[in-house]
């Protein structure tokens, strides 16, 4: 009973400033954990007839429901019991949220201009709201509302997690990612395939997601017929495979998600040079991190492109900086940092220099080989599927 309550009050908090879920989760250890002190049934009492129990929980029954919302299939610890619950908890908030609010994301984008627009602007209910944005639209950054919680990949239909079902993209087109045009397909595991979308212009580089414009007083104008960045622009596009990696739809590159679970990729774990490449992507290698073996440290081009020069504080794509909290892993969050990461570019001049970019600002700076304090980031090429 008391670990029921335990479970019920985290899966049902909705007040996190009095309430913070690290704080519940704790407490879920302590009264559910056969581990802990004072607890009397076992793991078997948890996942199926236990002796303990007259009525089991059950939990292995959940492995499929479990492995919608980015569990691994097979249910065998409380931790990743308790990871599957809360995110089915929270796709059912998200999904109420929008049924009664169905412009909400209508809404959020209206707002966000307004708010940098303050002085000084307001960063910290920019980043709020940007989470909030990102929890509401899933996966796939088309500006759609993600209603079904779960995913059916293979059904013919785009709902949950897909990216994609089939021939049904949600609407999505290479014009809406902000591509000049070509032909968007859905690959076999239901995410989006862009390498069939034609860049503005011939153009080879990904945008920067700038989308505002702006005069000389700091005041922000209509883009027509400006010339700027953000006229001729577009938004980034990203998909968040849900197994601890993001998609870069433009670049086709795949980025190792971040935590804040004190695992290899913890948000603030911290490396030299050498210590990047010899450990932190060789045990991703070592590991078949998400199941490749190519993980490498990307190089200062491949840093800067995943920059989002429409935010700051930080300046990344909400699809990097969503969910993250005390004990969160790679499969249920993703966390930033706005501090410098590392690429693995020498400067040219200084051969004990390295290229490094502050993910709060935007900065490309030089900094010393020789220096502890970076952060990692690593990335991979995609391959097309099917």
């Amino acid at each position: 009973m008391a670990c029921g309550k335990a479970l019920g009050r985290l899966v049902n908090n909705t007040d996190p400033t009095q309430a913070p879920e690290a704080e519940l989760r704790a407490l879920v250890a302590a009264r559910c954990d056969p581990a802990a002190p004072e607890v009397e049934h076992t793991l078997q009492d948890i996942l199926g007839a236990g002796p303990r129990t007259t009525q089991p929980i059950g939990a292995a029954h959940l492995d499929a429901w479990c492995e919608r919302f980015g569990g691994d299939g097979s249910i065998d610890t409380l931790p990743e019991w308790v990871d599957c619950i809360v995110a089915g908890a929270e796709c059912g908030a998200n999904h109420a949220i929008v049924t009664q609010y169905p412009r909400a994301l209508e809404w959020l984008d209206e707002i966000r201009p307004a708010l940098l627009a303050l002085t000084p602007p307001a960063t910290a209910a920019v980043a709020a709201l940007d989470a909030v944005n990102a929890a509401l639209e899933g996966r796939l950054d088309d500006d759609v509302p993600d209603l079904v919680c779960g995913t059916t990949c293979g059904d013919g239909l785009k709902n949950g997690d897909d990216g994609c079902d089939g021939t049904d993209l949600g609407g999505a087109t290479c014009i809406s990612l902000g591509f000049g045009g070509g032909t968007l397909r859905c690959t076999p595991s239901c995410s989006i395939d862009a390498t069939g979308c034609a860049t503005h212009g011939g153009q080879t580089l990904p945008p920067t997601g700038q989308t505002t414009c702006w005069d000389t007083g700091a005041h922000m104008i209509q883009c027509v017929g400006t010339g700027q960045d953000g006229e001729h622009g577009g938004r980034l596009a990203f998909v968040d495979n849900g197994d601890g990696t993001i998609t870069d739809l433009h670049t086709n590159l795949m980025w190792e998600t971040k935590s804040d679970d004190g695992s290899l990729h913890d948000k603030d774990k911290l490396y030299s040079w050498d210590t990047a490449f010899t450990v932190h992507v060789a045990e991703l290698n070592r590991s078949n991190f998400a199941g490749y073996g190519d993980w490498r440290v990307p190089n200062v081009k491949e840093l800067l492109s995943i920059v989002d020069y429409e935010s700051y504080l930080p300046a990344v794509h909400p699809v990097f900086n969503a969910r993250c909290a005390p004990s969160c892993r790679v499969t249920s969050c993703s966390c930033n940092v706005s501090n410098y990461a590392m690429s693995s570019t020498t400067v040219a001049g200084n051969t004990g220099g390295v290229w490094i970019v502050h993910f709060g600002y935007g900065l490309l700076i030089g900094g010393n080989k020789s220096a502890t304090d970076y952060r990692i980031r690593a990335v991979r090429s995609c391959r097309r599927e099917g």
